[in-house]
């Protein structure tokens, strides 16, 4: 990716939030005011019949969608546009079309989520809209090169309008015929997954989704940037919750076109620097994507040798290798840290990401009543194994202990209540059921116990034994002594 490209394209995205700010953002680029235009959703509840499909701007940051700018760019030989989409910004709107968005829409043979399909739907009408206003881009006389950018919401749109454009490119359209994959550029940051594959479950009518991706063949040129930890991705603490729950989703992370920039930070500290300190979940916030970029964080490298421990519920957690505490959570805050153990914190939920190359001891203890969820998963693609605690009963200073070895199956990543000795008492299962187990220190101590009761008598009656002995041969001396003098 293009730092400065990168850089540009997510303070476009961080600016979508508030209309005059992005608005300013195109003035301050280049941008001619009249070649700016802003957009609500055009099937959406939210519009406005002075904003709808006019290309007026307004201030009304609830109901901006998106945005369509196009510069004649002096001394280049092509017209660039640039489309930004906005994230996630009502709750009771968008927020409840994240959640309840299922993938019913065919995209070019994979299954489309509905709700980012009619997004990337609406943004291609506003192009239209946009293109009566401008005819001239549609002349052919120069080439055109689009940046397509968003975040979240905007991030999942984002991705199917960039992989619209690549494969529709050279058709004969004012916009298609004038651009080729190489013009088109794309950035998203803590995108939602825009595709999936729907599979038959075995002898049942039922579908269930397959998460797809990344489709890199054919989209090098769109640039997913991901944090490991983002809440909303796969390693976050409410992917869970998108499109009617985690048995309904798996993930929102690698359903998209393109290829992957990842990193991980709990990016609390550059969140609060931001002055964002309420923000709810830091790692999915545009301030910690534009401080990974800037800080040149973002790799290819994709972390999948690491098993991914998420905890949700307000307890304390040790972490050890072997007898060395190497990470502590106390009091929701991380109190050890080892470089190794990526950490993310927040809202009483905890994630930590660990190398498959160490065996480690995970010690959770309850400081307060409720229930846990407690999930375990291997990232590593030829594993794809998970394993996941519902419901768990919690009182304070209740204590648990999973152990997860190096390189090994999830299979014996067993959870277990302890006692302050660290001794097992019970087995937890996965609906949060507990049965008692044996304790095998104190079966262990009662044994070694009767072993030293036996040894005790024994000695003891080896040592009766040895006086008998001794006394028999006293008697028996003095008994062949008096004979003798007899005779």
């Amino acid at each position: 990716p293009n730092y400065n490209l990168a850089l540009l394209a997510g303070s476009l995205s961080f600016t979508a939030y508030n209309c005059d700010y992005l608005h300013q953002a195109y003035l301050d680029l280049g941008f001619e005011d009249e070649n700016i235009s802003f957009y609500s959703y055009p099937s959406s509840s939210l519009n406005r019949p002075d904003a709808l499909r006019d290309g007026n701007r307004f201030a009304d940051d609830d109901e901006l969608a998106f945005s369509i700018a196009s510069q004649r760019l002096q001394g280049q030989d092509y017209d660039l546009i640039i489309i930004t989409l906005k994230g996630t910004n009502q709750p009771f709107t968008e927020g409840v079309k994240d959640i309840t968005a299922l993938p019913s829409k065919d995209f070019y043979g994979y299954a489309a989520w509905d709700y980012y399909y009619e997004f990337k739907e609406d943004v291609f009408a506003g192009l239209e809209d946009y293109y009566t206003n401008h005819p001239e881009l549609g002349l052919g006389e120069r080439p055109i090169k689009v940046l397509v950018t968003g975040h979240s919401l905007g991030g999942a749109g984002a991705n199917l309008v960039a992989a619209q454009l690549n494969l529709e490119s050279g058709h004969n359209t004012w916009l298609y015929k004038n651009i080729t994959p190489d013009d088109v550029y794309a950035y998203t940051f803590g995108a939602l997954d825009s595709i999936c594959t729907l599979e038959l479950v075995a002898d049942s009518p039922i579908l269930r989704i397959k998460n797809t991706g990344p489709v890199t063949d054919g989209f090098t040129n769109i640039i997913n940037i991901y944090n490991y930890l983002d809440t909303c991705g796969e390693n976050g603490k409410v992917a869970f919750v998108f499109s009617l729950g985690k048995f309904v989703r798996g993930n929102t992370m690698w359903g998209k076109f393109g290829v992957f920039y990842t990193y991980s930070n709990n990016m609390m500290e550059v969140v609060n620097y931001a002055h964002h300190s309420a923000y709810l979940y830091p790692t999915h916030s545009l301030a910690g994507y534009l401080a990974a970029i800037k800080l040149n964080w973002a790799t290819l490298d994709a972390k999948t040798n690491y098993k991914r421990v998420s905890i949700h519920c307000p307890v304390d957690v040790e972490i050890y290798d072997g007898d060395t505490l190497v990470c502590c959570v106390s009091s929701e805050s991380i109190t050890t840290e080892s470089p190794d153990i990526d950490i993310c914190v927040a809202n009483g939920e905890k994630t930590f990401l660990l190398p498959d190359d160490k065996d480690y001891r995970i010690i959770i203890t309850a400081t307060d009543g409720g229930t846990m969820d407690y999930h375990v998963t291997d990232l590593n693609p030829s594993h794809q194994m998970a394993v996941e605690y519902t419901d768990i009963t919690l009182e304070s200073g209740k204590r648990m202990l999973n152990e997860i070895g190096k390189k090994s199956s999830l299979d014996n990543a067993e959870l277990y209540v302890i006692d302050n000795d660290n001794n097992k008492t019970a087995r937890v299962f996965s609906d949060g059921t507990e049965v008692a187990v044996e304790n095998k220190a104190e079966k262990r101590t009662e044994r070694q116990r009767s072993n030293n009761n036996l040894r005790i008598f024994l000695i003891i009656l080896a040592l009766l034994m040895l006086i008998g002995a001794i006394i028999l041969i006293i008697v028996v001396s003095k008994k062949a002594k008096k004979n003798k003098k007899t005779k």
